[in-house]
């Protein structure tokens, strides 16, 4: 797993703002999750 995982678990958390952000954020993390295979 990438380093940033933690990051962008706390970053989804804080992330309840509105859905649209939640999605980038949703793309952002599976793209780094593929790229850390």
């Amino acid at each position: 797993m990438c380093l940033t995982y933690p990051f962008v678990r706390s970053a989804v958390r804080l992330a309840h703002i509105n859905l649209s952000t939640q999605y980038i954020l949703a793309v952002f993390t599976v793209t780094l999750w593929i790229m850390c295979q």
